[in-house]
């Protein structure tokens, strides 16, 4: 479970650079990856795990959330009682600046290499 600012920050960023896509987090690109490569499975997973993760049966629904408009108290997180984090290593890699010039990096040097093997 990510913190609604590092979602928040992510969504901004595509929006700046126009990324075609980004995934919050490493977790949720391994996610991505197994429903490419095994669709029933990870919608097993998905169907089994997921849904069951993402309701508390303790709790009554709420309705006062911010989905449409802000709430009163101006919150931006809910009652979630389980570790948060903060930030994302992966999707601020994927983001980065560096990331995209390091495939010409490393086409530059495999072409540097080319040459002087054969000088």
């Amino acid at each position: 479970v990510y913190a609604p600012d590092v979602v928040a920050e992510a969504i901004l960023r595509c929006a700046e650079r126009r990324v075609r896509d980004v995934t919050v987090g490493r977790s949720g690109r391994m996610l991505t990856l197994i429903s490419m490569l095994a669709p029933r499975s990870a919608d097993k997973y998905v169907e089994r795990a997921m849904f069951r993760q993402q309701r508390d049966p303790e709790r009554p629904v709420a309705t006062g959330d911010s989905l449409y408009a802000p709430t009163r108290d101006g919150r931006t997180q809910g009652p979630y009682r389980g570790h948060v984090l903060q930030s994302s290593a992966y999707t601020q890699t994927m983001l980065s600046d560096v990331r995209r010039v390091l495939p010409y990096v490393a086409a530059g040097v495999a072409l540097a290499a080319g040459i002087r093997r054969w000088s």
